[in-house]
């Protein structure tokens, strides 16, 4: 068998990608605007725009992990630092429609 190289499959998010997304942007040090962004998008095929679709939901999944552990972690120092009442469902409920 000869010995020829591999070809890797290029992740469609990978940092030198998004690098050379903003350098398409010029030398500016600001974000693009949305609908610089939008319009960016509408060049591309519908393939690569179904991926673009993929990527922004998978990160904004992450954030809302990300989030939901930052909650946890604190809910969990409240209470070890004991800053938490016990209460029933209905108490919670009732408080909250109050």
């Amino acid at each position: 068998m000869p010995n020829t190289p591999k070809t890797k499959r290029q992740k469609t998010d990978a940092p030198s990608q998004r690098g050379a997304a903003r350098s398409a942007r010029g030398k500016r040090n600001r974000p693009a605007s949305l609908s610089e962004v939008l319009d960016a998008a509408e060049q591309l095929d519908s393939e690569s725009q179904t991926e673009l679709v993929a990527i922004l939901n998978r990160r904004l999944a992450e954030r809302g992990r990300n989030r939901v552990v930052v909650d946890v972690q604190q809910a969990r120092r409240e209470f070890a630092e004991g800053q938490c009442e016990r209460k029933t469902a209905a108490e919670i409920v009732r408080e909250a429609l109050s």
